[in-house]
């Protein structure tokens, strides 16, 4: 649970949510009853504070519309509806079993959109979270990952999980930037879905499992969002949110440090593919990023650390070292200052690990010194992932390069300690090269 107490308090100011989504599914089919969608119309920027929205737009003109293959929308609600005093609305469609419908909302020349995770089904009602600038710009992007062809398994929950009030405000109305925003997410989602399968031997269904349960879990955020009514419920929702998505990991056997591995990948995947947008909106999906890792790395140290016999005492200092991240993360206005927070959370780890060491026999502190200054000396392991990205971004983003780089990258790190730890035990030795591994990995 203190994963997700920390992902609730920071994250909830950065994003409005987690990586994974579900698409629209391939076979809807017209049935006899209606499905019908409730929500929200307001004029609010976005969804990821904790205030119930305040001012529901009034007589907006609501239908229900599919994001088409060409980037379109196209109605299919049975006709329009209007949203009474407080913004709200129920709008009914003749399609069934499709997911990813978005109802859409004008009036006075203002347009407002949200994609509905759930699926829809004949004489059942789904909710929509409240229609806000965030989630008009999220449709947008959404019907550009359609276009694309893009719009997988993955996509509609990915989107929504970097796409936050910030980021909407900046790209609102660009449609090339939702173009960029799309390409560079679903390369975002296809490194995680490849370093899963990579670091933790992951198959395809287990991958796709773990998106089903993502999409399960924004489908029950939104329907909480929309039934939210005040700001305690709406944290809840949150709450939730994040334990169901830590939960689809957890279903699948994928622990701390793997997650905090594969989304270092994809951070940088994600941020890397972003170099197009302006750099108010690449810091913003860094801090996304960043914040995820940094959370998901907390419970990973400590379990290592009590691995090789750390003090409680030191296990609550990185504890402290991890949270002082989270809140330099949260408070950053530059790439650089995120970069110099994960340098200082380094240091701290890196030091505990040899506090740590100094009461274990099978390893020396000073060689745990000695393997971090040779992972970031020049022409050292760092110096070498950093190439190889480098060389996979060169002429566009090549998923594939970025992930074997990482890989190879961790394989060096557990090769030197192995060789330098010899009288340790394979617990040991696997404790060691994460905390090294986690230590210096960002994105």
């Amino acid at each position: 649970m203190r994963y997700i107490r920390k992902i609730t308090t920071v994250i909830l100011v950065l994003v409005t949510s987690s990586f994974f989504l579900i698409a629209c599914s391939d076979s809807p089919t017209d049935s006899g009853g209606t499905a019908k969608v409730q929500g929200q119309v307001t004029d609010e920027d976005g969804n990821d504070g904790f205030t119930k929205p305040t001012g529901g737009v009034e007589g907006a003109t609501v239908t229900m519309v599919r994001a088409s293959s060409d980037g379109s929308f196209e109605a299919v609600s049975t006709s329009s509806v209007e949203t009474d005093a407080n913004g709200y609305f129920t709008v009914e469609t003749d399609v069934e079993n499709e997911s990813n419908l978005i109802v859409q909302a004008e009036k006075n020349g203002m347009t407002w959109r949200s994609v509905v995770t759930a699926e829809v089904q004949s004489d059942a009602t789904v909710e929509s979270k409240p229609m806000t600038e965030e989630s008009t710009v999220e449709a947008g992007v959404y019907a550009e990952a359609r276009a694309d062809g893009s719009a997988d398994t993955w996509t509609s929950t990915s989107i929504k999980s970097n796409i936050n009030a910030s980021v909407a405000t900046e790209v609102r109305g660009n449609t090339s930037a939702y173009a960029d925003l799309a390409a560079a997410i679903q390369n975002e989602a296809d490194a995680e879905a490849a370093a899963l399968m990579e670091i933790s031997n992951k198959s395809q269904a287990d991958v796709d499992a773990i998106a089903e349960a993502q999409a399960d879990a924004q489908a029950n955020l939104e329907s909480n969002l929309y039934a939210a009514g005040s700001s305690s419920a709406k944290e809840q929702a949150y709450t939730d949110f994040y334990s169901s998505v830590e939960a689809g990991y957890e279903d699948e056997d994928v622990n701390d440090k793997e997650r905090s591995k594969a989304l270092s990948v994809s951070g940088k995947v994600l941020v890397e593919s972003a170099s197009n947008l302006d750099s108010d909106v690449r810091t913003a999906l860094k801090q996304k990023s960043s914040t995820e890792i940094a959370a998901a790395m907390d419970d990973a140290v400590q379990a290592q650390l009590n691995t090789i016999g750390a003090s409680q005492n030191t296990v609550q200092a990185a504890a402290d070292a991890n949270a002082a991240l989270q809140t330099r993360i949260e408070s950053a206005q530059t790439m650089s200052d995120i970069e110099a927070a994960f340098s200082t959370y380094h240091d701290s780890v890196v030091a505990h690990t040899q506090t740590a060491a100094e009461s274990n026999a099978n390893i020396q502190s000073s060689v745990v010194a000695d393997i971090d200054s040779g992972i970031n000396a020049s022409g050292g392991a760092k110096a070498t992932l950093d190439a190889a990205i480098q060389a996979a971004i060169a002429t566009g983003i090549n998923v594939n390069a970025i992930v074997t780089a990482y890989t190879e990258f961790f394989s060096a790190i557990r090769s030197t300690v192995e060789s330098s730890f010899s009288t340790a035990g394979s617990a040991e030795v696997e404790a060691v090269t994460d905390l090294l591994i986690l230590a210096n990995i960002s994105v």
